[in-house]
């Protein structure tokens, strides 16, 4: 073999080369290596930063309750047979009430919250759905309905044979039809007297034409285990709205207030109804939180809107009756590392469920919101220390899915096949280089052995 230069190229310098080519391609190899392991661990190195950041807030919020399931009593199939024997397709017949079936339905219905109505598929008694009971009452025995009104006229009756007392009665309902009823709880114990404004979830049992001061009425009779306070709707009023807030009073290290009920409602309604120009309202970033935190009186009731934000998690949903007329308020934190003043998280309240936050280690970690700020708040951080934390109560809550950026992770891919794909070719190389190295190792034995034998035939000669 010859140099480049033209001169010969000796054998030792031809292993010399070798092993230099093969040093070179171990070095570049050595450092594909590394760059496939610093991008993976840099991925891993991101990936553990902001597990650390999230544990960081979390540290701040409090504990949250998972709420307990929910266990839905059987019907029996014997009772529901009673059913049948109800009659009252005629006014005559509606003049009349099977007791024994009340008590059936009584008996179960005192098993029923207003969680398992919900899960019943509870609907308002409205024009639509007793326009479907008058048409077909015998259709609809034991379907759940929600009623709301005044009570015109309740009492306490306890049949004969019956094994507890029931309570009976009519409602005159917000649309100005009537209701009957039926109840196990004594309403008095909770100061329901004729005139109060309650609900009820009961299950429909049939028609009934009762006299009234009116004269006689038909109308539909519901079998519920208790009547509940309630209020007529509640109507955003901006004047009123200012005169409440005007009332609250922000937590400080001395007292704990708790959050007012009215202002409260009265902020909800408006987050539920109000057009609010969100553009204009100013953004929580670390400097309104913390001028919020410090100087409250100066931004109660006034709209923000939240960055991009970490979920924090979820309370226990407050389930129950209430002027917004909605099924349930949430409630939940949000922090922001960027928030560095005092207040790295906040409480929301919202009108709303927000099941799709339940995952907000995962795929719901990040919000988007905007709501109202109502007041300052004391709690118990996981840790046990006392903190105070901004309450705000939300319009909207939407989880923010950031847009994956696929470069990173095809980067890595790329680089863990070449890595692999230079590991192979480096390894062909080596293989040959060898099968050379032998072959040359070959070639000099035969040329020393031909040397040897020519210098023997001259000594000879």
């Amino acid at each position: 073999m010859k140099h480049p230069s033209g001169r010969r190229i000796s054998l030792e310098e031809l292993e010399a080369m070798s092993r230099r080519d093969r040093r070179r391609m171990i070095t570049m190899g050595l450092g594909v290596v590394v760059l496939a392991v610093a991008v993976v661990s840099g991925k891993y190195l991101e990936q553990k930063y902001a597990a650390e950041e999230a544990e960081e807030l979390a540290a701040q919020a409090p504990p949250t309750t998972p709420e307990a399931e929910l266990y839905m009593p059987p019907f029996q199939e014997e009772d529901r047979a009673v059913l049948a024997r109800i009659e009252d397709a005629t006014p005559e017949q509606r003049l009349r009430v099977d007791q024994e079936v009340k008590q059936t339905l009584l008996s179960y219905s005192n098993f029923l919250t207003p969680r398992h109505f919900e899960v019943l598929g509870v609907r308002p008694l409205d024009e639509a759905a007793r326009a479907e009971l008058e048409a077909d009452p015998a259709g609809h025995r034991m379907d759940p309905y929600l009623v709301r009104g005044e009570i015109r006229e309740v009492g306490r009756f306890q049949p004969k044979g019956a094994p507890f007392p029931e309570y009976r009665g009519v409602l005159g309902l917000e649309d100005g039809s009537l209701a009957s009823f039926a109840v196990v709880k004594d309403p008095g114990v909770d100061d329901l007297t004729a005139g109060s404004f309650v609900r009820l979830d009961g299950l429909f049992m049939q028609l009934v034409r009762l006299e009234l001061d009116e004269g006689w009425q038909d109308m539909p009779f519901l079998c519920g285990r208790e009547l509940t306070r309630s209020w007529p709707a509640l109507v955003h009023d901006e004047a009123e709205l200012e005169a409440l807030l005007a009332t609250v009073k922000d937590d400080t290290l001395q007292e704990t207030t708790g959050i007012p009920p009215a202002p409260l409602s009265a902020l909800l309604a408006k987050a539920l109804q109000h057009e609010e120009d969100w553009d204009s309202a100013l953004e929580l970033d670390s400097d309104t939180l913390t001028s919020v935190y410090r100087n409250p009186g100066m931004y109660r009731g006034r709209a923000f809107r939240f960055p991009i934000s970490r979920n924090m998690g979820l309370g226990a949903p407050k389930r129950g009756e209430n002027p917004l007329r909605v099924a349930q308020l949430s409630t939940g934190w949000i922090g922001n590392l960027t928030w560095l003043g005092p207040a790295p998280v906040v409480k929301w309240i919202a009108p709303t469920e927000a099941d799709e936050l339940l995952n907000w280690k995962g795929e719901a970690r990040f919000v988007e919101a905007r709501g109202y700020f109502l007041k300052n708040e004391n709690y118990e951080g996981l840790d046990g220390r006392a903190l105070r934390a901004p309450v705000f109560v939300l319009n909207t809550i939407d989880v923010f899915q950031p847009e994956s950026d696929e470069r990173p992770r095809t980067i890595m891919f790329a680089m863990l096949a070449a890595t692999v794909a230079l590991i192979g070719l480096f390894w062909m190389l080596l293989v040959r280089d060898r099968k050379e190295s032998q072959r040359l190792q070959r070639e000099m034995v035969r040329r020393r052995q031909e040397r040897r034998a020519q210098q023997q035939a001259s000594s000879e000669g």
